[in-house]
Formats: C-alpha cells, structure tokens, sequence
C-alpha cells in the first residue's frame, strides 16, 4: 500500500511535467507565430507575377516628372514681347483706379494708384 505522501509526489512530478509540456507547447506556438507574421511581412516574393510592359506614354511621364523639379521662370522672350501671353484678341483695356500695387518682396506697395491692362 502506499502512503499519501509518495501518491502526492508523484501528483506533483505529474502536475510539473504537465506545466513543462505546456510551456514547450506555448513556446512553440508563439514561435511558429511570430515565424509567419515575419515572413508574411518581409517576403516580396514576386516570381508568380508575370512582368508588365510599361505603358505607351511612359517617356511623356518621364518628362512631366522631370518638368515638375525645375524651378518656375519667365519664359525667354519674356522681356522682348509686346504682348501677353494670356491676351484674347478683341480685349478693350481695362482701367483700375485707385489700386494698389504690390511690386515686389522688401518694397513698398504703391497706394492710390492708375493702372491699365492692355495686351
């Protein structure tokens, strides 16, 4: 017969390996886990997508991209024409009187003044 003693041991040893088995089982799993999100998140594999051509207007593309960087200036013949380029044939001049005329950074506006638009 045996006694309490030796039975509750071995309750205890089972109850230990129990706890040790479920802490290998939580350990795999968290493991396994962590080995999906972090290859789902750094693989790029992309050989089962076949290559696409790029499009017709790819150099147009290209070309408005590359337009987009350069710094905004007047056109070259800015200072030789003798009209502007928004200018509708048939406009009459249009006079503003008592405007004022913001010119420039680090000047001052010029205040009740004439001014016309023509061409």
């Amino acid at each position: 017969m045996k006694s309490s003693t030796s039975v509750a041991v071995r309750v205890g040893e089972l109850i230990t390996a129990q706890n040790r088995a479920l802490r290998y089982l939580a350990l795999a799993a968290g493991l396994y886990l962590t080995a999906v999100i972090v290859t789902s998140t750094f693989s790029h594999d992309n050989s089962h997508k076949r290559p696409h051509a790029p499009p017709p207007d790819a150099d147009e593309i290209l070309a408005m991209c590359e337009h987009l960087h350069q710094i905004p200036s007047p056109p070259e013949d800015f200072l030789s024409r003798t009209e502007s380029d928004r200018y509708v044939p048939g406009t009459l001049p249009i006079l503003i009187k008592n405007a004022t005329i913001w010119v420039g950074t680090g000047q001052e506006p010029l205040v009740a003044t004439d001014i016309i638009l023509d061409k």
